[in-house]
């Protein structure tokens, strides 16, 4: 019982950190695009990315799930 609990917080653990690595992977791949079509001075650029990175971060969490 208390095997199987371990497992299960480890498995908890790692999909928390498999999450908050493919947040900031995303995060930071999206500001540095931002940051590139920001030299545009296209502040609907930001917009755009926020989005397409708040997309991909439910995608990667859904699919981690």
């Amino acid at each position: 019982m208390i095997k199987t609990m371990a497992v299960i917080k480890t498995a908890g653990m790692a999909k928390h950190v498999a999450r908050t690595v493919a947040y900031h992977g995303i995060k930071r791949a999206g500001i540095k695009a931002a940051g590139f079509l920001g030299l545009l001075h296209n502040p609907l650029s930001w917009v755009i990315f926020a989005i397409i990175g708040y997309l991909a971060f439910r995608l990667v969490g859904k699919l981690i799930k």
